[in-house]
């Protein structure tokens, strides 16, 4: 069993399911929601209902539309300048339309951009990004970001020994 904290929840992997648990109930003592993927439906199961997920991305990427739309109205230049930087790369046809999508997400994941997510995971999966794929290269921006730790982690001791040996001097 091993136990991970993400944000306000906690999670369990206990065999062949997860349970989860509230921040605050990780900490006062309350029974988890067991709870298991769903393959099939491509959902997690409690029970016999389905857990919603924590935002609806469909929604969200039509929430965006129109927010950025309205930008568009007020500043028609910033909207062109940024689809002119997001065109520009796909005009020298060196990667392919899903590469660049792959590539995107886990750009994605590394800036945190709920945003970016929706609007390239959709874009993935029409230029025909499966499951897999998609995995395989948000393993890279895990062990990216995992390296950059370690990178800014030498970074910290770097920092301590000059602090330490500035005291003793």
């Amino acid at each position: 069993m091993s136990l991970v904290l993400l944000g306000f929840l906690s999670i369990e992997v206990v065999s062949d399911a997860i349970a989860v648990r509230s921040w605050d109930a990780t900490f006062d003592g309350a029974q988890p929601v067991r709870v298991r993927y769903d393959r099939d439906t491509n959902r997690f199961a409690a029970q016999d209902e389905v857990i919603v997920m924590m935002l609806d991305w469909n929604d969200y990427q039509r929430q965006l539309a129109t927010t950025i739309a309205e930008i568009g109205r007020i500043s028609p230049d910033t909207i062109r300048g940024y689809r002119g930087l997001a065109d520009a790369g796909s005009k020298s046809g060196v990667l392919d339309g899903k590469t660049r999508e792959l590539i995107a997400l886990a750009v994605s994941v590394t800036r945190q951009c709920d945003g970016c997510i929706t609007i390239h995971t959709d874009a993935a999966i029409k230029q025909g990004a499966t499951r897999e794929e998609i995995v395989a290269a948000l393993s890279v921006a895990i062990t990216v970001n995992a390296g950059a730790s370690l990178v800014y982690s030498a970074r910290v001791m770097d920092a301590y020994t000059a602090k330490t040996a500035e005291a003793k001097a």
